[in-house]
């Protein structure tokens, strides 16, 4: 499912002038590694009952289980990795909230078994109640075949689903269920398992999950699934819903059924990340991943969040990361073919699959790369001679102006530079300078932009950046009036430092000048040795973020009469 982490982020934007220079300070109270206090077990528990059994969350884990809906596969997917840690009450509440709809217990199919029902096409079965709260509409018109006519829908969808991820793009299948128990009659056979109820009361979508026995000693897992029964569009008034929400609900988590095949505990960042490009890659007509543009690198006000964080309450950024799963496919796409962009062609989807390929647990068990070294893997596999900070750059760029790169940046709702507080400098006294001072984070991109005032004919562009740090980045680009990008250079940094050759700055041909700012690190410590709830790769530690608090980065404007 879609899901978030819990911290607040704030940006502001402030001019001050001191002795002769303008600063422009950007401030930001960003994702550090979550510390809570509580044990890991009994957050993922209590986070579980947020979203599954409200009236069971403590209000004294209020604050911790803060939980978005949408994060409910991934919130069960914790609950699944810590089930050994919980006493054997909590466990027993546990195990009752990953049961299977067709199971006894609150929560689950609410009637008797006599009104249980499913259907079994060629690679999975729907399952469906005919009473009770959970029923959907039973109208059977087209075609009149004794199967409500939603339930028609939702085979159509999932076989389109399934033949476009599995057979078309390549993916592994789900991995079948087996004789794990017969589930009054939820687990007929081996097939994936769709089971269709009223969770849109609860604000979801659908969620994927595993009651696969083999958890504690397999990363490659079986699943099952539950999506809603209408995705009315009262449950949910703001994006997709109906068929639509249908299609792209089905989409995305049956992408997270796969993902379950290569590696149940993969990093959570790149599990929504890709599953929710994949909803626009099944379904290319359908935006609503779009409204995710918000938090994402092409945010307006908040563009540097890191774009392998996972985010539990406070956010959605996890789901804003797709944008970079669709650059990489374009990206990749336009050097193998015609060189130029945007590109005129569908994404390949190949790259998306060889980033999980690398990601897939060998032989099933612990091991294997991690989300941010298969995705490494996966760019040096290309022999284009591009390194992760190399992309990270073009993405930045990309999101500066989209209509320039994106095949459909045109639709994106961000007009070029639109991201970023835009200063006007001008020409003042000789040697006045402009500085935008922040914190920059690892995998990450941040904007610094100036536009021309009275007299302001020439301007000369400096980064002073902290020394020492692998894939640093600061990249000029040049903006007409008109807002159309006419040049694009990159500083050479030496030390972190480095300076562009005066440039021309007036109002005739100049709108703006933006400095995209990029620190490509992938470098981590203590993978998997904190007992706490993971925001970053490998559930470790940043090792190049600025400190908390202190803005290292700068970019300098100096205007020459």
């Amino acid at each position: 499912m879609r899901r978030a982490f819990g911290v607040t982020f704030v940006i502001a934007l402030t001019l001050t002038a001191v002795a002769g220079a303008q600063t422009a300070a950007t401030a930001k109270t960003a994702p550090r590694h979550e510390r809570a206090a509580l044990p890991a077990a009994e957050v993922a528990l209590q986070r579980a009952l947020a979203i599954f059994r409200p009236a069971l969350a403590q209000p004294r884990f209020r604050g911790v289980a803060r939980t978005d809906p949408r994060s409910a596969t991934m919130v069960l997917r914790d609950l699944v990795g810590r089930l050994n840690e919980l006493s054997p009450a909590d466990r027993k509440v546990a195990r009752s909230i990953l049961a299977r709809p067709t199971d006894t217990g609150s929560g689950n199919y609410s009637v008797a078994r006599t009104y249980f029902r499913h259907t079994c096409p060629a690679n999975f079965c729907v399952h469906w109640v005919v009473s009770g709260r959970d029923a959907p509409s039973l109208v059977d018109r087209a075609p009149k075949n004794r199967i409500p006519d939603w339930i028609d829908k939702v085979k159509s969808v999932m076989a389109t689903v399934w033949s476009k991820e599995v057979t078309t793009y390549g993916y592994k299948k789900p991995r079948a269920d087996g004789p794990y128990g017969g589930h009054r009659g939820g687990n007929p056979n081996s097939k994936l398992d769709v089971f269709i109820a009223d969770v849109g009361r609860r604000g979801l979508y659908g969620y994927c999950t595993t009651d696969d026995p083999h958890f504690n000693t397999q990363n490659r897992l079986s699943a099952y699934c539950v999506l809603d029964d209408d995705f009315v569009r009262t449950q949910f008034p703001t994006g997709a819903y109906g068929v639509n929400a249908l299609k792209v609900t089905a989409a995305h988590e049956f992408n997270h059924a796969i993902q379950f095949a290569y590696d149940y505990f993969e990093d959570r960042a790149l599990m929504e990340g890709t599953a929710t490009n994949m909803e626009a890659t099944v379904y290319p007509t359908i935006h609503d991943n779009y409204q995710y543009f918000q938090s994402s690198p092409l945010s307006r006000s908040n563009p540097w969040y890191p774009i392998d964080i996972f985010r539990g309450s406070a956010g959605s950024q996890q789901y804003g990361s797709w944008i970079f799963y669709r650059f990489l496919a374009e990206y990749f796409t336009g050097v193998t073919t015609t060189g130029t962009f945007p590109i005129t062609t569908a994404p390949n989807t190949l790259f998306a699959r060889q980033i999980w390929e690398n990601a897939a647990s060998p032989g099933g068990t612990n091991g294997g790369a991690y989300s941010t070294e298969a995705i490494e893997q996966m760019i040096a596999d290309q022999g284009s001679g591009d390194t992760f900070p190399d992309l990270l750059r073009q993405f930045g760029v990309a999101n500066a102006a989209p209509t320039t790169f994106y095949k459909d940046g045109a639709a994106f709702g961000t007009a070029a530079a639109q991201n970023y507080s835009v200063t006007t400098l001008t020409a003042g006294l000789a040697g006045t300078v402009w500085t935008y001072q922040f914190e920059m984070f690892h995998m990450s991109t941040d904007y610094a932009a100036g536009s021309p005032g009275v007299d302001a004919n020439t301007v000369q562009v400096a980064a002073d950046f902290p020394p020492g740090i692998p894939g640093l980045g600061a990249t000029v680009l040049v903006f007409n009036p008109g807002g159309t990008l006419t040049s694009q250079t990159a500083i050479t940094l030496v030390n972190g430092d480095g300076t562009t050759a005066p440039m021309t700055f007036t109002e005739a041909t100049v709108g703006k000048i933006v400095v995209v700012v990029t620190n490509g690190s992938t470098s981590f410590s203590n993978c998997y040795t904190d007992s706490t709830l993971p925001t970053f790769s490998c559930s470790g530690v940043a090792d190049d973020d600025s400190p908390a608090g202190v803005q290292d980065y700068a970019v300098k404007f100096t205007v020459l009469p």
